[in-house]
């Protein structure tokens, strides 16, 4: 419980208590800390001239390292319920972090004069889940200079991110009343 003996003596001389000073010290608001590092390397360009257009590829690696710290503060713990203000609830430091590695690589494909056809692949590695396969497979058709169909299929993966995965412990709270008639 916050206690403050002296409070801060604005227009006298009284020296401030020792926990009137840790009270106004103390680090009331949460600390979010998330940082990301990325090494890339892509290359594209085109394979062969085909009748209806350039065979072109584009091919990369990438490697990702995210790192997440939550402090949320002297007052937000999962102990301090009484302190805790309206719609704030309690939850513990967290800290954690992934790195993930992944290969990629296109192929557009000119089928006709008007038709490209679009294939993908990427193979990501994460270092907390495992190895994952991705792909595409897009096409683009022009009927005429104005009008232009694009479709296609994919299957692609989302991994948890860093708070999703190491988020602490919290307390959620719910009020229940009587429905009075």
């Amino acid at each position: 419980n916050a206690q403050c003996t002296t409070g801060l003596p604005m227009f006298s001389s009284v020296v401030p208590s020792a926990n009137s000073i840790e009270e106004i010290s103390s680090k009331l608001r949460a600390l979010w800390d998330l940082t990301q590092n990325i090494a890339e390397a892509n290359l594209q360009g085109k394979i062969v001239d085909m009748k209806s257009g350039e065979l072109r590829f584009a091919a990369g690696m990438t490697k990702r390292d995210n790192t997440f710290r939550y402090e949320p503060g002297e007052n937000n713990d999962n102990v301090a319920l009484i302190d805790q203000p309206m719609s704030i609830f309690v939850s513990n430091n967290t800290a954690g972090s992934t790195s993930v590695s992944e290969i990629y690589g296109e192929l557009l494909v000119p089928v006709a004069k008007r038709l490209n056809l679009e294939l993908g692949y990427r193979y990501s590695d994460y270092d907390i889940s495992g190895g994952v396969d991705t792909y595409k497979t897009l096409f683009d058709w022009s009927a005429t200079n104005s009008m232009h169909i694009r479709g296609g299929y994919q299957l692609a993966t989302r991994a948890p991110n860093t708070e999703e995965l190491f988020a602490g412990p919290r307390l959620n709270t719910v009020k229940i009343g009587r429905a009075h008639v």
